[in-house]
This record gives structure tokens, sequence and C-alpha cells, in this order.
């Protein structure tokens, strides 16, 4: 169903734009078909809002549905569903690519009303997937009712994510592709911002304050690694979440207060990775394949992260960055300090990570793969 003037036109749909990782995938992704003759692009948000205005800019304003995407508010479901049919047909759109598993829902309905192709784009390992309340069963139900079909194929940014969500959810193994996400290698070039203060060693966090995040585990480290004699590190955590708050109690408990500063959201990420010695992401869960660890390593930078769905799969611990198991707050002190202490052990790292992102994670290959995939589904 490809336009007579030879351009597929691709539909992205997300559930709400804010600071999180699958929100700058999906962005990079419609950034970089936008430059390219193939394909024209489109997104559409099923909530009513851009929570990070002036992050995401893109040469077309992305049209907001106004569904706040509540499992029971099924006529705030119909209207949106309803809305997404007006959009692909009023469009002309000849596939819809959806991201996150709320927006997948509505898209598998959507799409299979307009009769075109429907791609879902898998970013995480949600812990409702595997897990056993009511709410969760429901949840699987639900999403295993609205992409019922053939027409679907399924992309996972990890193989972790795309074995997980299979296995949980009963897809068809034919139809999950894996495609790791990727950066922009000019966006997030190299160099350092000085601190100005000898000796310093920075380390950044950038991630929602979410608990799945572990950043009550890094600040438990922290505390350790203070102790150690002839070390000054400082950790600035950028982002906001629900435990904002607590997380700066946790701070004051453990007597960390002049080591730690709380950024907030922040627009530019490359500029607060120039300001950092050291990128950290002490996970437990939910990841599919993190593009905070993509993003450092991009910039040349010592990455720590936790053996969490795909972290393994571009990190080879102690080549090109450094894995800990999720929860160990002994290895991520332990791991913080090494990396701390040995400048040249950091650098090692950082330009072995970048050489790994140059070989296998630019966002232009993301892209061409993904094509692909347009390809086969529309013939």
């Amino acid at each position: 169903m490809i336009l007579a003037k030879g351009r597929l036109r691709v539909l992205h749909v997300i559930p709400h734009l804010a600071a999180g990782g699958a929100e700058r995938v999906v962005v990079e992704l419609i950034r970089e078909m936008e430059k390219e003759e193939e394909c024209e692009v489109k997104l559409v948000v099923l909530s009513d809002v851009d929570r990070f205005p002036g992050r995401f800019e893109l040469c077309e304003k992305p049209v907001f549905l106004g569904y706040e995407g509540s499992l029971w508010d099924w006529r705030g479901w119909r209207r949106c569903v309803k809305g997404l049919i007006r959009e692909i047909e009023g469009w002309g759109a000849d596939l819809v690519h959806s991201h996150l598993w709320p927006a997948s829902r509505v898209a598998g309905v959507a799409a299979r009303r307009a009769g075109v192709g429907h791609v879902a784009h898998v970013h995480d390992t949600r812990s409702w997937v595997g897990g056993r309340s009511m709410k969760d069963r429901y949840q699987r139900w639900l999403t295993r009712r609205c992409l019922q079909g053939r027409a679907v194929r399924y992309v996972a940014v990890s193989a972790a994510a795309g074995e997980y969500n299979t296995r949980h959810l009963g897809l068809n193994q034919s139809q999950m592709a894996v495609i790791r996400n990727g950066v922009d290698l000019e966006y997030f070039g190299l160099g350092y911002n000085e601190s100005g203060e000898e000796g310093v060693v920075r380390i950044g966090l950038a991630a929602r304050l979410n608990p799945e995040k572990g950043h009550r585990y890094l600040l438990q480290a922290l505390a350790e690694v203070v102790k150690v004699e002839d070390l000054d590190v400082r950790l600035y955590l950028a982002g906001e979440g629900s435990l904002k708050r607590d997380l700066e109690r946790q701070v004051g408990e453990l007597g960390i207060e002049g080591c730690v500063e709380f950024m907030g959201l922040v627009r530019d990420v490359p500029e607060f990775l120039r300001g950092v010695d050291i990128v950290v992401l002490p996970s437990v869960g939910a990841e599919g394949l993190p593009m905070t660890i993509l993003e450092g390593m991009a910039m040349e930078r010592a990455v720590l992260a936790t053996r969490v769905a795909g972290a393994p799969e571009v990190i080879e611990d102690g080549v090109n960055g450094l894995l800990v198991e999720a929860g160990d707050v002994g290895g991520l002190a332990e791991a913080i300090t090494r990396l701390a202490r040995d400048k040249s052990l950091r650098e090692r790292l950082g330009k072995a990570a970048r050489a790994t992102i140059e070989k296998g994670y630019s966002i232009e290959g993301v892209v061409a793969s993904i094509r692909g995939l347009y390809r086969d589904i529309t013939g």
C-alpha cells in the first residue's frame, strides 16, 4: 500500500511525551526518518499535553488525543481508538508504528479496523507482563486481545526484552524482531566540561526517580565510597519522579548531603554527560535497553550498570564498561571506588565504549533496519 509518489506514510503512536528513554527513542527515530525520502512520518500522542515542552522538536507538530490511558476508562478508550482511526484514515497512513504497551493496545485495535499494518515496539520488561495479580492477568489478557492477528509485527529493543515479552504474553516468536536502540553520534559527541575542582570525580545518573531505577542502592553505595580516604566523589542526579522526597530524605539520613545534587529535568543530555566522569545506571528491573547507557558510552564515558535486561548485550564487563548485580550495594560501591581511583581505567573503558556504539548502535543503522521491516510488511 505504498503511495503513488513512492513514500510510505508511517504514523507513530506513543502514550505520552515525557522525559523517558522510550520517548527519546521515538523522537530520534522520527527525526532521522524526516531526513529521508522513503518515509513520511507523523506522531500521535494518546495524552493531551507535552510533559517536557521544548525537548522534543519535530518538523510536524504531534497530534494529542486526550486519553490518559486508564485501564478502566472505557469511554476514553473508545474515543481514543476512534480518534486514532480518524488520524490513520484522514492522513492516509500506510502503517502504524506504536511504542509501549498502552499505545500498542489502542493502535492494535485502530490499525486492524482501519485495515493497515501495525508494528508494536517493545521498549521494556514491565512487571505486570510476568506478574500474578488479577490486575496483571487482566492487562495481559487485554494486550493479547487488542493485538490479536497475524498482521502485527513486533520490534524489541533487546533480545532480553523480546524473550521476556514473547514468553509471558504468548506472542508468536516469528513475529518478533530485535532491533537495538541507537544513538545520534553527532549529537552525543565527545568532550568534557571541567569542574574547576582538582581531584573531584563526578558521577552522573540521568533517569526517572522511580523505584525500578535503583537510586536508593546507589545512594547506599555512595555512603560507603565517601568513607574511602583520599577520594572525593560527587553524584549528580538528573530527572524527576515519585521518589524524589524519599531520596532527598535518604541522602540526609546517610549524611551525604554535600556529595549529592538533584538536578531536576535536564533538557540538554549531552551537556549533562559532558560534566561527569562516570555514568551509572543501577536499575533493578523494567528496562529494555536503556538509552542512558548508550548515550554515556557514545560520549566516551566509563559506564557502570547492573545486569538487567539488555545491558549485558552491549556492555562486556571490564572491556567497554562495568557490570554488577542488581541491588548489590557492595558491588556498586566497589566498582565506583575502582573507577574513581583509576583514571586510566575510565579512559580505556570510555574509548572502547565509544567504539562499540560507533560499530553497531548508530541511529542511522536502527532506521535502516526498521525501514527494511516496513518494506517486508507493505510488500
